[in-house]
This record gives structure tokens, C-alpha cells and sequence, in this order.
């Protein structure tokens, strides 16, 4: 093979390296796995269940997220949870020494975790016990992301962390420019909190005020000074500074295209069609950021691999199996139900929060490959009608289950039919699924996320991930091993591969 690999290597140094426990085979894993979810589902369903879960997981049709893979009927004391958020920052350091402690112990079991640094004050705010100036949210960043290198350092899988800042804080020009120098909080994506008021105030050209709380140790001019203002908790906000919002908004543009950072959350959407926003606020999301979660909360996430579900694929009689979709997706809510019962969680407040709320997310994977195999191309208008079909089957399918599970054992504690059922995303579902939920309740608060299935897809064979287009059909890569060394591969995706074997 000289100097480089072939795909099916690739695939299974992926999944030798980050899933596969002692010397299992690729079935022991999937065995090992849908045992010990089920482990505690012991009632005639549950035992279906499991059984169901090994035939889905064999034929790669449910694919659970890398945790779950790697960590589920080991010894090993880990999560079986991607992803959380920290608990909320207050401006003293006696919580930012315990936020910090929470990032450690939580990717010390594998666990990436996001931090919301707005309610840190910004620099030039007065520091009332030595007179001094604060140093900023930046510094503290700094050592999120060096206790985040040492943690990585002593495990085996690089640290994740998110970290968002308000578009209201004084420090958001630094923030938005932070990561263009090399080496700065590489551990870390970052975004910032885009509020309706920002939008609208960048639509009409208006003035924004960045502000906080915290005293300035500043002189400010009077013209400063007179935007000071009372929020609607009644504390009072000193301005810092007062921008125009369009060249805000066009700095961090700017640098998202050049850089790629920061992204952008409209925290505003994100809260108004949160099925939960009757018992919790959100401000911040997991590393990758496909899942906005409250403090403390949690992603419990797998995917139906929907590449695996045409028929005749590449042909005139290309068809999708719609009965297989609703099955798998039925049988991953059930399963990502399970997990949270029998993971461990890094923190006490962590497991508290989910299992008040049990927020699961059933998502996809090989959107692309399924496209392709039926003769679409990516965007199309055909495309994009398929894949709001398949999105509503999973959806109805996911909360169907939700219904039944709130039967067979009971809804998540914090539901609360009256408040619940008048979500935005709720009174989409369909009326008489409407009625059941208010009637049976549901037994999670949150069905669905669509989250990035990079390296699973990989070992599950190189398919396209998650709904992302397929960006090249064979690529080169080099990748870091654990001596620090790097390994080439030739990649060819799942779906060139089925088409050269077809042709």
C-alpha cells in the first residue's frame, strides 16, 4: 500500500481507536452496547427493544453517538453524554473557580461543555475590593482552555468546549477578534448571543450600546455617561462604549468568513421555540453547537443513517423505504431514552437536570449519500422537499414514541400539559398527536437534534455526515496519532464507492 491507506482501513482505525473495547469485534460492540443501554429496560418492550437495537445497529441503519459507542458495557467510568453546558457563571470568583471545575471533571469522563462568560465584567470595570481594573472575560478564557489542554492530555479524546459572549458586552470587539491570532483558546468555538434588538438596530443603522452592569474605573464623558439605563430587573447598566450596529455586525461577518470564527446564535429564536422555555433560559450551546442547552444540561444524541434506507440505489427504480425511517427513528428514541438512565454523569447538578427534563436528540446522518442515491441533486428543490419529509416522518415518529413511553413508564417530571402544548414546535405536530401528548404526557422534554456525525460516520463506512453535502468524493488526509506523528489516508466516500461497485 506504500505510504497511504485505503477507505476501508480508515474506517476501521477509526473505529479501532475511538469505539472498539479490547479486542471485540465490530458485532461484539454492537452488542455490547445494546445491552448495556437496555440494561435497566427489563419489561417484554424493553427486551424487543434491545433486540431490535442490535438488528438496527447491524445493518448500520441506528447509529448511537460516539459516547455511547465507546463508553456503554465498559469498564471504563465515562459518560454516555456528548455534550453539556456549564452551570451559570456569577461575577465573583468563587464561581468562576467552580465553573472551571466543572469543564475538568466533566471532559475528565469524556464530556465536551460550553461556558457562557457574559455575566463576567468586562475590562476597565472596577474591581470594588483593591480599586484595580478587571481584566476581562478574555483571561479566564485563557485558562479554560489551558486546564482544557491538560485534561486532553492525560485522555483519549481531544477536549471540546464552547464558549459565548452576549452582543451586549463590552468586551464583544475583542471577542470577536480574539481567535484570528494563532494559538488563542484552540480548545474553544465561540460565538456570540445575537438578540432581535441587535438585528433590528443593524436593519435600521442605529446606534448599540455595549454595556454592563459592573462599575467602569474610567472616566467617561457625559455623552457616555446619559446612556446608562435601568434593565427590566431594575439594575442599573453603565455603558461602555456606543458602536454603530452595522459595523458590529460586519466585523463579525468579516471574521467568520476569514476565519471562521466566531458563530452567530439568535439566542432570542433559540429561547422563543424552546419546548422547555416554561421552566428554563438558554445561553449557550454544546461545543459543536447544534444543541442549545440550559445550565447544567446535557446531549443524549444518536442518528437514524438514513443512506442506508434506498432502495436500488443509483437507478430508475430508486425508492425510499419511508416504513424503515419511522421504525428506526421510533427504536432511537426509545434507546436515547434509555441511555439517560443508565449513563454516569460528570456532576450531581447534571444528572438532576436531565433527568427532570430527559432531553434526548434523535437525529440524522447521510442526508447527502440518500440524495444522491436517488438521483438529486443536493439543494435542489426535490431535494429539499425530500428532506422535509423525512424530517416530519422522524419527528411524528420520535414524539409518537414519547407518547408511549410517557404510558409505559411516565413523563418527564417538569411537563406540564398546559404550558407544554402550546409551544410553537408542539402545535406543528399533528392534531390527534397533539391531543395524546396533552392527555398521556411525554416522557421527554426535547426529541430531536441534528447534530455533525463526523468520526461515526466514518466507522459506520465513510458516509456523508449528518445533513451536510458531500464536499469531495476521494480526499488525502493526514491524521494525528497519538505520538504526535501523522498518518495519510486516501479517503473515497460511501456513496462514490456504492456507485464505482453498481457501475
Amino acid at each position: 500500500m506504500g505510504s497511504e491507506m485505503c477507505i476501508r482501513d480508515r474506517c476501521k482505525d477509526v473505529w479501532n481507536d475511538k469505539y472498539r473495547w479490547d479486542e471485540e469485534s465490530y458485532e461484539g460492540m454492537m452488542r455490547r452496547v445494546a445491552y448495556a443501554v437496555f440494561a435497566k429496560d427489563t419489561s417484554e418492550l424493553g427486551r424487543a427493544g434491545r433486540d431490535e437495537a442490535l438488528e438496527l445497529m447491524n445493518a448500520n441503519l441506528w447509529m448511537p453517538a460516539g459516547r455511547i459507542l465507546a463508553g456503554a458495557g465498559t469498564p471504563k467510568r465515562v459518560t454516555l453524554l456528548n455534550c453539556f453546558v456549564n452551570d451559570t457563571l456569577e461575577d465573583d470568583m468563587v464561581s468562576i473557580t467552580q465553573g472551571l471545575a466543572n469543564i475538568m471533571l466533566t471532559q475528565q469522563q469524556g464530556g465536551g461543555i460550553g461556558t457562557d462568560f457574559s455575566p463576567l465584567r468586562p475590562p476597565r470595570a472596577l474591581l470594588h475590593r483593591t480599586g484595580a481594573s478587571a481584566s476581562g472575560p478574555g483571561p479566564f478564557m485563557d485558562t479554560w482552555d489551558s486546564a482544557c489542554t491538560t485534561i486532553r492530555s492525560s485522555g483519549d479524546r481531544r477536549g471540546a468546549m464552547m464558549g459565548t459572549l452576549i452582543c451586549t458586552h463590552p468586551f464583544l470587539p475583542d471577542f470577536i477578534k480574539a481567535k484570528q491570532s494563532p494559538g488563542v483558546w484552540t480548545n474553544f468555538n465561540v460565538s456570540v448571543l445575537i438578540t432581535d434588538a441587535f438585528m433590528a438596530a443593524v436593519a435600521e443603522d442605529e446606534e448599540w450600546t455595549l454595556h454592563h452592569q459592573a462599575e467602569p474605573n474610567f472616566v467617561r464623558p457625559e455623552e457616555l455617561r446619559k446612556q446608562d439605563f435601568y434593565d427590566d430587573k431594575k439594575v442599573l447598566q453603565y455603558a461602555y462604549s456606543v458602536h454603530r450596529a452595522r459595523d458590529l455586525w460586519d466585523q463579525l461577518m468579516r471574521s467568520t468568513y476569514e476565519y471562521a470564527e466566531p458563530g452567530v446564535i439568535f439566542i432570542d429564536r433559540v429561547n422563543d421555540l424552546n419546548n422547555l422555555q416554561y421552566c428554563e433560559e438558554i445561553s449557550c450551546t454544546n461545543p459543536c453547537g447544534e444543541q442549545p442547552l440550559p445550565p447544567n444540561g446535557c446531549c443524549d444524541l444518536g442518528a437514524v443513517n438514513i443512506s442506508r434506507m434506498v432502495k436500488n440505489p443509483f437507478s430508475e427504480d430508486a425508492e425510499f423505504d419511508w416504513a424503515l425511517l419511522r421504525r428506526t427513528a421510533k427504536l432511537g428514541a426509545r434507546f436515547l431514552d434509555n441511555v439517560i438512565d443508565v449513563t454516569n454523569y460528570p456532576l450531581p447538578q447534571q444528572e438532576a437536570e436531565e433527568f427532570a427534563k430527559r432531553r434526548i436528540g434523535v437525529g440524522i446522518s447521510g442526508l447527502a449519500d440518500a440524495m444522491h442515491f436517488l438521483g438529486m441533486r443536493y439543494g435542489s428543490p426535490k431535494s429539499i422537499r425530500f428532506t422535509e419529509e423525512v424530517m416530519k416522518t422522524i419527528a411524528i415518529a420520535v414524539y409518537e414514541t414519547g407518547v408511549e413511553l410517557a404510558i409505559e413508564k411516565e413523563p418527564f417530571p417538569l411537563f406540564d400539559a398546559e404550558k407544554f402544548c402550546e409551544r410553537p414546535f408542539i402545535k406543528q405536530l399533528p392534531v390527534e398527536l397533539q391531543q395524546r401528548i396533552r392527555k398521556h404526557g411525554l416522557r421527554f422534554g426535547v426529541g430531536l437534534t441534528i447534530a455533525p456525525t463526523g468520526t461515526t460516520s466514518i466507522a459506520y463506512g465513510n458516509g456523508s455526515s449528518g445533513l451536510e453535502p458531500v464536499f469531495a468524493h476521494s480526499m488525502s488526509r493526514r491524521v494525528r496519532q497519538h505520538d504526535g506523528s501523522f498518518l495519510p489516508y486516501t479517503e473515497v466516500a460511501f456513496g462514490a464507492r456504492l456507485w464505482m461497485a453498481l457501475n
